[in-house]
């Protein structure tokens, strides 16, 4: 998901906005996004609106 974010916004960067990782990115966008983790797999789904 990041690659496809910096796909569409080159500048994008996690550690710029304050987050130490991306995972922490996502996890703050829990209103809009989903993370499960199983062991090293992580699967993010979009809420419905």
């Amino acid at each position: 998901m990041k690659t496809q974010m910096r796909r569409m916004d080159p500048s994008f960067s996690e550690k710029a906005l304050g987050y130490r990782s991306f995972n922490d990115f996502l996890r703050s966008r829990d209103d809009i996004a989903e993370l499960e983790e199983s062991g090293h797999e992580r699967m993010v789904r979009l809420r419905e609106a």
